[in-house]
């Protein structure tokens, strides 16, 4: 054979592997994100009733992760978890006549930066299944926006468990479909705002995200 068909032999195979990319299953480097819906299930308990709450929020989230093997992945990012509205009812003072305040709005808004540990199970070349477990160090801010911006804030680590579909469409890209559960994602505060001298808005949140991910 010629060296100029050994040659073009050669460059056809090098363009077919750059076009291929990894194998399954080969170590890579990953980079992701998401946007999606989460539920925010409020344990509050306030001095004043609540007059309306909306516990729903978009959310979105970035990642940067390293898949060992077609089995087993860590990654880490960063979360924004949401706004969500609350609106409690004016305290009354038993004066005569009584005095009332008018409705006091709020928002808790939350944020952070996790890491997981995932496993994944193939089922076909286009198709797995997946379950997380990880934390999240978040920061909750509850803002009383009535007379001013007053806010309050905790931080600290809470788990986070997740089930997933990841839908490969080729060796590079993966579109992923992920509902996640966050445990004690609120806080707990007492505050010295007037009509609102005892707060505690902790829960749970559920979000449900579609993303997609990129392999190097």
């Amino acid at each position: 054979m010629s060296s100029g068909f050994r040659g073009s032999g050669l460059l056809a195979c090098l363009v077919g592997a750059l076009a291929h990319g990894q194998a399954p299953g080969e170590h890579h480097l990953y980079v992701g994100a998401a946007l999606g819906q989460s539920k925010l299930d409020r344990n509050h308990v306030f001095d004043n009733p609540v007059q309306s709450s909306d516990d729903e929020s978009g959310i979105y989230s970035i990642q940067l992760g390293y898949r060992f093997n077609q089995y087993f992945a860590l990654e880490g990012g960063y979360s924004d978890l949401g706004s969500y509205e609350l609106v409690l009812e004016g305290l009354c003072l038993t004066s005569l006549p009584p005095v009332c305040g008018g409705p006091v709005p709020t928002r808790t808004e939350v944020d952070g930066f996790f890491a997981n540990a995932i496993g994944t199970w193939p089922v076909t070349p286009h198709f797995e299944l997946s379950g997380s477990a990880g934390m999240i160090y978040r920061e909750v801010e509850f803002n009383v926006i009535s007379g001013g911006d007053t806010r309050y804030s905790a931080q600290g680590a809470v788990w986070k468990f997740g089930i997933g579909a990841g839908f490969p469409i080729n060796d590079r890209v993966e579109i992923g479909l992920d509902l996640t559960y966050y445990m004690e994602l609120g806080l707990d505060l007492v505050t010295p705002v007037p009509g609102v001298p005892h707060i505690v808005d902790s829960g749970d949140a559920t979000a449900l995200t579609l993303g997609a991910r990129w392999y190097f």
